[in-house]
C-alpha cells in the first residue's frame, strides 16, 4: 500500500511538471513578442528566429541524449529534474530581460534563453519519459502513464493562453514567466527531494 501511494504521488507530481513544461511555448509565443517588438523593436524574423532557437536547443540534446543514453537512464531522476528546474529558471528569466535597455544584449541573452530551455526540456522529455515509465509496476501502467504525460502536456499548452493572459492583465508582463518559471523550478526541485528522500 505504502508503495502503491508513493508511486502515485509521484506519477501525479511528475505529470503535473508535463503539464506546467506543456504550457512554456504557449505562454512565450503569447507574450514575448509584445515586449520584444514594442520595447526592444525586434523584427518579425528576429523574433521568430528567437523563437527557433528552441528548436535548435531540443535537437541537439535529443542526439546528446540517444549517444549517452545508458547515462541518461542510470541517472533518468537526476537528469530529468535538474533539466525540469533549469527549464524554469530560463523561463523566468524572460521576465527579466525586458528590463534590459541594449537591442543587442537583448538579443544575445533571448537567443540563449531559448536554447538552454529547448537543451533543458529534452532532458524532460528524454529521460523524463523513462523516469514516468519507472514509476510503474507493469507494462499497462507504464503505457497509461506514458499516454497521460502526453495528454496533460496538451492540457498545459491550451490553459497557457487563458492563464497567461490572466496574470498578464492583473500583474503585468512578466508574471506569466516569474509565475511559471517558478512553478516549474519549484515543483522539479520538490519531486526530486521526494525521489530522494522517500523510502524504499
Amino acid at each position: 500500500m505504502n508503495s502503491q501511494f508513493q508511486m502515485i504521488i509521484s506519477s501525479f507530481l511528475l505529470l503535473l511538471l508535463f503539464t506546467l513544461e506543456g504550457m512554456n511555448d504557449t505562454i512565450l509565443n503569447s507574450f514575448f513578442p509584445i515586449d520584444a517588438k514594442g520595447n526592444h523593436g525586434l523584427s518579425n524574423s528576429e523574433i521568430s528566429l528567437c523563437m527557433g532557437m528552441f528548436d535548435v536547443g531540443i535537437v541537439v540534446g535529443f542526439i546528446v541524449w540517444i549517444v549517452f543514453s545508458e547515462f541518461a537512464n542510470i541517472y533518468r531522476k537526476n537528469v530529468a529534474l535538474i533539466g525540469g528546474i533549469l527549464t524554469g529558471i530560463s523561463i523566468f528569466s524572460f521576465g527579466v530581460t525586458t528590463s534590459i535597455e541594449n537591442r543587442n544584449l537583448y538579443l544575445v541573452v533571448c537567443y540563449t534563453l531559448r536554447i538552454v530551455s529547448g537543451l533543458m526540456s529534452s532532458c524532460l522529455w528524454g529521460p523524463g519519459w523513462a523516469l514516468i515509465r519507472s514509476f510503474a509496476n507493469n507494462v499497462t501502467t507504464a503505457n497509461k502513464l506514458t499516454t497521460s504525460a502526453l495528454t496533460v502536456t496538451y492540457v498545459g499548452y491550451f490553459c497557457a493562453p487563458f492563464l497567461g493572459t490572466l496574470f498578464y492583465v492583473n500583474f503585468g508582463y512578466s508574471a506569466p514567466f516569474f509565475i511559471l518559471g517558478l512553478c516549474e523550478s519549484g515543483l522539479s526541485l520538490i519531486l526530486l527531494l521526494y525521489l530522494k528522500f522517500k523510502k524504499k
